[in-house]
């Protein structure tokens, strides 16, 4: 059957609005991206200690990987526009990983461990640009979004900045569970609180290991770094008949390299080199805003 000229008219006038109200959105955000210097490697904790230790002795920015974001919202309704850029890193004071590891003995507990944490600050994360552009291992995917959405991030920021989450920085923890974040979790966070991360998006950046309760340490057992680092048992992670302790967390670097992907399958006008680094476009502003609260 044929649409009758009433449902035709209504579903034109329906696409109009909604591509005006899409015109009149004029925010933005950029995810920033930064790979490990050497690449962390997850394919056992031998890797994992080995990798971490190469990439640490570089003395390059973010030795681990990190993320960020740049928000510029547009006025929305009453709201004036406003521009946030920051990300989640870890803090000054408490127990540093060499205390941990070369003192406390925790071995990969450190997976597990609280740190101290902070709200990374704009001009810190400006002034690094040059730096990567020049020398690569930065991904940027820059999205026009609606108004409303990138208020809605911004305001979910401040919640967290406010009540105090970002002085508790781990990879383990779940940023809306009011438990901290780690840097990639809490990004990922701000993204589905804007309605922006896609499910499949989300399985792409994320990584799940099984580990070892022999290489955790604990107060009656000490696990040795030069174990980590030389022993033929760390060379693969716990199976499910295993004692150990299941870890799932958002992998800078896998997120990097799904970015590269991405950047890859672009068109030419969807896409830029700023130097070494990568810089796709997309337009989001179609993806519905949720309204959920903020923290469960």
């Amino acid at each position: 059957m044929g649409i009758s000229l009433k449902k035709k008219t209504v579903l034109t006038f329906s696409l109009v609005m909604n591509s005006a109200a899409l015109a009149q959105d004029s925010s933005q955000m950029s995810v920033h991206i930064y790979h490990s210097p050497r690449g962390i490697s997850w394919k056992s904790p031998q890797s994992l200690a080995r990798s971490v230790v190469r990439n640490t002795l570089t003395f390059e920015p973010h030795s681990i990987g990190h993320v960020s974001i740049k928000l510029e919202c547009g006025t929305w309704t009453n709201r004036p526009a406003q521009t946030r850029f920051t990300g989640m890193t870890q803090g000054k004071g408490g127990r540093s990983e060499v205390q941990l590891l070369l003192k406390d003995k925790i071995g990969l507990g450190i997976l597990f461990h609280t740190f101290r944490g902070r709200m990374d600050r704009a001009q810190d994360l400006k002034n690094e640009l040059p730096w990567y552009h020049k020398n690569g291992g930065l991904a940027i995917h820059v999205a026009k979004i609606k108004d409303e959405s990138c208020h809605r991030m911004a305001d979910y920021i401040q919640a967290f900045d406010t009540a105090n989450y970002d002085q508790f920085y781990g990879l383990h923890l779940r940023p809306r569970h009011r438990e901290g974040a780690g840097c990639s979790a809490f990004i990922a966070s701000v993204l589905e609180v804007g309605g922006l991360l896609s499910p499949e998006t989300d399985l792409a950046w994320k990584q799940t290991v099984n580990v070892p309760w022999r290489w955790m340490g604990s107060p009656s057992r000490n696990v040795w770094l030069t174990s980590l680092l030389k022993s033929p048992r760390a060379r693969s992670w716990a199976n499910e008949t295993e004692p150990h302790k299941k870890i799932t967390f958002y992998d800078p670097d896998q997120m990097y390299r799904w970015a590269k992907k991405e950047w890859s399958k672009r068109r030419p006008h969807e896409k830029q080199k700023i130097g070494k680094t990568y810089v796709f476009f997309s337009d989001l502003r179609a993806n519905p805003v949720p309204h959920d609260p903020f923290f469960f």
